[in-house]
């Protein structure tokens, strides 16, 4: 496992109370920098050498053998590239098979739980190189199909490789996605079920028993909303989750009055 995957689950270094890393240009709302730019490039890069391969073979005659195992080559590398490593550090997304006692095969499709360890940018790349590549040989393989009265078969063998190969990755990738939405829909019900749970006993709580100590800005201090807050986060153990700040921005109104 490489030190930078995103299934590794690290605390996280910087000092944010709600435990979610930032940079600098996060922070100023900009882009920020790509964090895997090798992965990045080579999860572009197999595809366009095949591609750029097949569309130059019309004009400058490689010789079929040639062009078929360059071609059928820099698939397979871009599949085993996009399943081991691009997946996983651009989109935080990984699946594999384990092989069961009895010989049969277990699939498996995951997704990181931190998705802060995720960049916004490198994962919208990934996913149009993922889905661009398997319409592209889509595409070709139409063309192919409508040309074998000219004896392209040989030419179909390959556009149906090449769009097998990137069309698995896709199916696969798409199970993970899938894994990801039920990770954040129990989150949501999670979620949900301590809303409901916590907003009634709020009002039974008096603000004298509320812990101050903590509490360094003077402001803060003197907000009852605020004070509420760290309460409900120190009995929830949340650590400045954005859940708990949720529940103060609709439970109560500018005058700390109980709305729900």
């Amino acid at each position: 496992m490489m030190k930078y995957s995103p299934f590794h689950d690290d605390e996280p270094s910087n000092n944010d109370p709600t435990g979610v890393q930032t940079t600098s240009d996060q922070a100023a709302g900009q882009p920020s920098a790509p964090r895997h730019p090798i992965a990045l490039f080579f999860h572009f890069f197999f595809k366009g050498i095949a591609i750029g391969i097949y569309i130059l073979d019309y004009f400058i005659s490689f010789g079929f053998v040639i062009t078929f195992i360059v071609i059928t080559l820099s698939s397979a590398f871009d599949f085993w590239t996009v399943k081991n490593v691009s997946g996983r550090l651009l989109a935080g997304l990984r699946w594999w098979n384990e092989i069961q006692p009895d010989g049969s095969d277990k699939w498996h499709y995951e997704s990181t739980n931190n998705k802060a360890s995720v960049n916004q940018s490198e994962s919208f790349l990934f996913w149009v190189g993922l889905i661009g590549c398997p319409l592209v040989w889509a595409v070709f393989t139409v063309f192919s199909i409508f040309s074998l009265l000219k004896f392209s078969f040989g030419w179909l063998v390959v556009d149906i490789i090449c769009l097998a190969l990137s069309g698995y990755n896709v199916y696969s990738y798409i199970k993970c996605a899938k894994d990801a939405r039920k990770k954040v829909k129990g989150m949501a019900q999670s979620y949900l079920c301590v809303y409901t749970s916590v907003l009634p006993q709020l009002s039974l709580i008096s603000i004298a028993d509320l812990p101050h100590h903590h509490i360094n800005d003077t402001t803060l201090q003197s907000s009852t909303a605020f004070a509420y807050y760290r309460y409900i986060d120190s009995r929830l153990r949340f650590q400045g989750s954005d859940l708990v700040r949720f529940i103060y921005s609709t439970a109560y109104n500018s005058n700390n009055h109980l709305l729900i």
